[in-house]
């Protein structure tokens, strides 16, 4: 049987300017002085109209000033859903159809974006272009960040993703085994509807799968309070996997830990979560319901992929397209797990071993998409770095575990 997997979220064009020193004074001159003021954090989103608004700098003038006059070094398909997407299509191959829903504008951003997408195994026939500016974001990557590990911090131009309504989603997207709602804060209608788009994938049968971005909207709103998962906690019990990285899991339950997150996951009927950390562990839990059981846990990072950064190896630095590579891996693995006749319980350490592998991978290419020479290249390039860690836990369900 051949996977069907909807997606829905963020799909854009990314400008990326590197290297951008997080600690120089033209960054330090446009950060942030207080949560949510529309300044610039290393790691976090903000949108361009609050830049503009915090700074007095048009778009011009703070890009100018933060890449020092200098072009993206590349132009790359962007965005945490459609990466996912065509990380997760280029490991199944013929064993899944992935299929991207969503809106871009008729203007020469999204033309880039249709040449960008060109070659990549993602069904885009539910993918519609419609009067407006298309999204994009300008990446600012500083490699030296983070102990070398690279960090990123992303203006976003929001563009037509304001303009879909969960009325324009049609039918057959539900019509799926697995439904992945992608970094949906991003798409500011779809996100306020999370909970009643999970309802109707829960009633067709489909596993629901959401991963998060920073929500900017919400920290802007109120930044002292949690951000809702949607538009409240109903979203909760409706998700059977949440995908996720530690500061946004601390935003969306107000706790300080990883493990009063996770607690209070748990206790608003969460079933299952995967938090990342960068370059630190990874932090996840299963009740049993939709996947295999699994008590909290922490897994490792890859001891390969970092070896390998700190040798040189990775492209600049650069760590965009980490996360949703990530994500992508998961949810190709899930798909995997289901079997033949859909029913298979899949096992969240196994799935976490894809998106190590996944997430790792993207730091040695420019950009977080793949663009492949010949179908397969990139699974056969990822199943080497999985087998290195499945090796380096032990095994799937092995007992490299730290509670706490």
């Amino acid at each position: 049987m051949s996977v069907r997997i909807s997606v829905m979220g963020c799909c854009l064009v990314d400008y990326l300017y590197s290297p951008v020193d997080f600690t120089g004074d033209a960054f330090l001159s446009y950060a942030s002085r207080v949560p949510g003021d529309g300044g610039l954090e290393p790691g976090k989103l903000v949108f361009v109209e609050d830049l503009e608004a915090f700074s007095g700098a048009g778009e011009d003038k703070f890009l100018a000033d933060l890449s020092g006059c200098g072009d993206p070094v590349t132009v790359n398909v962007g965005g945490p859903a459609i990466v996912a997407a065509i990380n997760a299509a280029q490991i199944l191959g013929d064993d899944g159809k992935v299929s991207f829903f969503g809106v871009y504008g008729d203007d020469h951003v999204g033309d880039t974006l249709r040449k960008l997408l060109a070659g990549f195994p993602v069904d885009l026939d539910r993918f519609s272009r419609i009067k407006g500016s298309s999204p994009c974001t300008f990446v600012l990557s500083d490699p030296g960040y983070n102990d070398g590990f690279g960090e990123r911090t992303f203006i976003n131009r929001i563009g037509t993703s304001w303009s879909i309504k969960p009325q324009d989603i049609p039918d057959d997207f539900f019509a799926s085994d697995i439904l992945f709602f992608g970094a949906t804060a991003v798409l500011p209608h779809i996100h306020q509807a999370l909970d009643i788009l999970l309802k109707m994938g829960r009633d067709a049968g489909a596993i629901n799968i959401v991963s998060t971005v920073f929500d900017f909207i919400n920290e802007k709103k109120d930044p002292a309070s949690r951000w809702p998962l949607g538009s409240g906690d109903g979203s909760y019990t409706l998700t059977d996997l949440l995908v996720t990285d530690r500061e946004e899991a601390l935003r969306l339950s107000g706790r300080s830990s990883l493990t009063a997150a996770g607690e209070f996951f748990i206790e608003k009927g969460l079933k299952a979560f995967v938090i990342t950390q960068g370059a630190e562990d990874v932090y996840l839990y299963s009740s049993g319901a939709r996947f295999r059981q699994t008590r909290p846990r922490y897994l490792p990072v890859s001891e390969r992929v970092k070896r390998e950064i700190r040798e040189g190896k990775a492209v600049c630095g650069d760590t965009t397209g980490c996360g949703d590579n990530f994500a992508g891996g998961v949810l190709a693995s899930v798909a995997m797990q289901l079997g033949d006749d859909g029913t298979g319980k899949p096992d969240l350490t196994e799935a976490c071993a894809w998106g190590t592998a996944s997430g790792g991978f993207a730091c040695f290419s420019m950009g977080g998409a793949f663009p492949e020479s010949e179908p397969g290249e990139k699974r056969k390039l990822l199943e080497d770095y999985f087998g290195n860690y499945l090796a380096q836990i032990g095994t799937v369900g092995g007992e490299q575990e730290k509670i706490g």
